[in-house]
């Protein structure tokens, strides 16, 4: 569950027992009222991120009222595009053989979408996570970490505390974000099983 941006709404997801009925809800903190905004049914299995107990790949947009919602409906982990106020589908934002892991940065002002994936890269191993940005719309998708590697875009907490938080609450290994609070510049840390991690400052366009 997370807060809006202005402090009058609670947002969580809601997913039945069995796990083939997934809902995203939004809270009224003056009245307690709860609206399903949209949802999603499988004849097997649903899940927000491919990683189990890690964060779900949802994210309000405040300014627009839309939300980005991951799913695997087409048969692979992809990020689609919904707009708040319906639940109606605007666009799939991301497509192809490959696999969605984690959201990393939204620019709503650039309409543009930072997310860890497996799999793109070809003659690679499917397992190497990578960064690519790409817009809402679902164009100019670009590879942000070349390396042949497994890329992990996240530093540390700054606090023993925030970790045990972030392990309880959200479960998984603790992390924060790599990008610097202007989105100009990220951290990227690279590695493989054949050699030491190397971590490098990059450029939002991955220079």
């Amino acid at each position: 569950a997370w807060w809006s941006e202005d402090g009058t709404r609670v947002y969580f997801v809601d997913l039945a027992r069995g796990c083939q009925v997934c809902r995203l809800c939004e809270l009224d903190a003056a009245t307690g009222a709860v609206r399903s905004i949209l949802e999603e049914r499988s004849d097997t299995y649903l899940e927000l991120n491919p990683t189990t107990w890690a964060q779900p790949n949802v994210r309000i947009l405040g300014e627009r009222d839309e939300i980005i919602w991951f799913s695997e409906r087409d048969g692979w982990g992809h990020l689609y595009l919904y707009d708040a106020r319906t639940g109606e589908l605007e666009n799939q934002i991301t497509s192809g053989e490959w696999l969605v892991r984690d959201i990393v940065r939204v620019d709503e002002d650039a309409r543009r979408v930072y997310f860890t994936a497996c799999g793109r890269e070809p003659e690679r191993d499917p397992c190497y996570r990578h960064l690519y940005g790409v817009n809402l719309d679902g164009s100019e998708l670009a590879l942000l970490t070349p390396e042949d590697a497994d890329h992990q875009v996240s530093i540390p907490p700054a606090s023993e505390i925030v970790a045990l938080a972030q392990m309880a609450l959200l479960g998984g290994t603790p992390s924060v974000s790599g990008f610097s609070p202007s989105g100009r510049y990220f951290v990227d840390t690279w590695s493989r099983m054949d050699g030491p991690s190397v971590s490098v400052l990059r450029s939002s366009e991955g220079a």
